[in-house]
């Protein structure tokens, strides 16, 4: 996934690169990242066993009629499962954890705050036609190229991160709650719109100097009435 990691690990197995924002997760959360060999299912022990898992929950569709009957499957199953010796470890689930690494993880609290640093909230919006996306009665802008298409924007604190196909295209501060009908708009997102539009074709002295005169009167507009609805 490129929310793990960026390249795949194949022959060498520092050739590889995490991506900047889980690899600041795990230092916040301390915990290390180890990437397994790509397509070589003997790497990943840990995830091939949990495949195996699945497949023994499967054996019993339909052997249920209600959730109740669900969960007392499960919960067997899981007791089954953790009390079972590794070929890995040469000890049961259950003995390892709490032998080796629940005193380790109780250490290693993390705080509520740090979890709220990562808490996001992710919508979906239409680009219009002049390459901004709405959000909280605010339109906020993206390249022109997107217009008509669908976008995801993740919410995370005060920034936005707008996406395309698991692909960053904008990012953005939020506007406080306070203001509304606004328009924040970088001067590369305005300059392109301006040459999509074929607005001073030729002059590009006059394209820049009007986008640099747009952004001002944006900013103070912004600035302006952040207390009412205009």
């Amino acid at each position: 996934m490129k929310t793990v990691i960026y390249e795949p690990n194949n022959r060498d197995r520092k050739n590889y690169i995490i991506n900047e924002k889980f690899l600041q997760f795990s230092k916040d959360f301390n915990f290390g990242v180890y990437a397994c060999q790509a397509y070589r299912p003997e790497t990943k022990g840990k995830v091939e066993s949990l495949a195996k898992c699945i497949d023994e929950i499967r054996v019993h569709n339909k052997e249920f009629e209600n959730e109740e009957e669900l969960n007392a499957i499960v919960e067997k199953l899981e007791q089954k499962i953790n009390n079972r010796i590794s070929t890995a470890t040469g000890l049961p689930p259950n003995e390892l954890f709490y032998k080796h690494e629940f005193s380790v993880l109780k250490k290693n609290q993390v705080g509520p705050a740090m979890y709220s640093l990562y808490q996001q909230h992710k919508v979906e919006r239409k680009v219009n036609d002049l390459g901004l996306v709405s959000y909280a009665n605010n339109l906020y802008s993206v390249p022109i190229s997107y217009a008509g298409k669908v976008v995801s924007l993740v919410i995370n604190e005060d920034k936005l991160n707008i996406w395309f196909n698991n692909n960053k295209i904008a990012y953005h501060d939020l506007l406080s709650d306070k203001q509304k009908y606004k328009k924040v708009i970088t001067e590369e997102h305005l300059i392109d719109m301006y040459k999509h539009n074929n607005l001073f074709s030729g002059n590009n002295e006059k394209l820049y100097e009007t986008a640099r005169e747009t952004l001002k009167v944006l900013k103070i507009f912004n600035k302006e009435g952040s207390d009412n609805n205009g």
